[in-house]
């Protein structure tokens, strides 16, 4: 399926529902879309626009979260990411997360994983942030004396 205005999708997340789902478009944008509809980028309150994680909660079945910068040098490039997770609740606008989540975020947050309530942030720095509120509240977690440097993905227990 391709995108609104011509760009085909890079990554496609399944949602809970049967024939929904939400998917990150290579031109950086996020959307969603129901089976035999293009996806629809909407970027309604998102001021950062090269998005490179997606995450759909664990109970809200109408909210999910992306990671965003300003574009692709910020976001995979050596130097301050100055990115940000957002929230999409039901019709939207997308919501610039806080409650402890340093603003904006000096490295890439790539790996998002939603669990139940619980939202994971693995930044590229090795660092794991976690809400367990759909992203209300934030705190590190601590890994003691590990590192994971470059972490890109995170994926949930089973």
């Amino acid at each position: 399926m391709a995108a609104s205005g011509g760009a085909v999708e890079r990554r496609v997340l399944a949602g809970r529902e049967l024939g929904r789902w939400r998917a990150l478009a290579r031109a950086g944008g996020a959307g969603a879309a129901t089976v035999g509809s293009d996806l629809e980028l909407d970027d309604a309150g998102r001021k950062r626009s090269h998005c490179s994680g997606l995450a759909i909660d664990g109970t809200e079945v109408d909210t999910w979260y992306v990671s965003a910068s300003p574009g692709p040098r910020a976001a995979h490039g050596d130097g301050e990411a100055d990115a940000g997770v957002y929230r999409w609740r039901d019709d939207g606008p997308w919501e610039l997360l806080a409650g402890g989540l340093p603003r904006p975020l000096h490295d890439m947050p790539y790996a998002l994983v939603a669990h139940d309530a619980r939202l994971f942030v693995g930044l590229r720095s090795g660092r794991i942030l976690v809400s367990e509120d759909h992203g209300d509240r934030w705190e590190e977690l601590r890994l003691g004396a590990a590192s994971l440097a470059g972490l890109r993905t995170l994926l949930p227990a089973r």
